[in-house]
């Protein structure tokens, strides 16, 4: 990620707020020059903290993070996403008047290589501020990866789980299920640079991963079966998009 690295860590450092703030930074094995890019901020900056590891994927990446991560709220952030110079300070003020919160999520904007934008969360269930409900999110992932998570909380789940494609939906499903309450505001406080060849791109692959995801909560004793009835429904839903889309030849 030595390419887009270097301007992920600018958007931590030039925060409008007065926050204070860690940025774990774990180099998951990485062939080019992260470790690189990685020390240079670290030598800089001694808020930006560097751990290297074999290859172990994104999930066991984002865990080993948060093992060293010390803050009350902890907030993934992929080599490829920004945060806007507010985000900080506008998610600390959700806090503030929100304190009974566990996750505070916000939306995202897609940010193009022409450098047009488009939202990553579109329609009107995101025009407003709200609570995200589980059932909100068996039908889709209606939280952005940048959301402000409690560490306790965090950890209470066991963190990110390893062999899922989209972990972080797996995630928000899990803290939801668990009596974690999500909060949404309608501002753009994180960017998404879209690139070639990232994982997101496959929506086929994408869409398995969600339904390997639903499919694995119907193991746990904790859902109404009004929640089974409908995560069967989502599963077969995500299944005939994924037939529509191999009829159109797409991916």
């Amino acid at each position: 990620a030595g390419a887009t690295l270097e301007m992920a860590l600018e958007s931590v450092i030039a925060q409008d707020s007065d926050c204070e703030w860690e940025a774990v930074v774990v180099n998951d094995g990485s062939a080019d020059n992260t470790y690189d890019v990685c020390q240079a901020y670290a030598a800089r900056d001694d808020r930006i903290k560097i751990f290297t590891q074999a290859n172990r994927g994104t999930g066991a990446a984002l865990n080993e993070a948060a093992h060293h991560a010390t803050g009350e709220f902890l907030v993934q952030l992929g080599a490829d996403d920004l945060l806007d110079s507010a985000y900080m300070r506008k998610t600390n003020a959700l806090i503030k008047t929100h304190p009974t919160y566990d996750v505070y999520a916000s939306n995202a904007l897609r940010l193009y290589e022409s450098g047009e934008t488009s939202p990553c969360l579109k329609g009107g269930f995101f025009k407003k501020k709200r609570e995200i409900t589980f059932e909100d999110l068996i039908w889709s992932n209606k939280i952005y990866g940048t959301a402000a998570i409690r560490r306790t909380l965090f950890w209470r789940v066991g963190g990110f789980q390893a062999g899922f494609y989209n972990e972080d939906y797996d995630l928000w499903l899990r803290l939801l299920i668990e009596g974690a309450q999500a909060c949404f505001q309608p501002e753009y406080l994180a960017f998404y640079r879209v690139t070639q060849g990232q994982k997101t791109e496959n929506t086929i692959k994408v869409r398995r991963g969600d339904i390997a995801i639903l499919q694995s909560l119907l193991k746990t004793r904790k859902l109404s079966e009004k929640q089974r009835i409908l995560i069967k429904l989502s599963c077969k839903q995500l299944q005939l998009k994924i037939v529509l889309k191999k009829m159109l030849g797409k991916r």
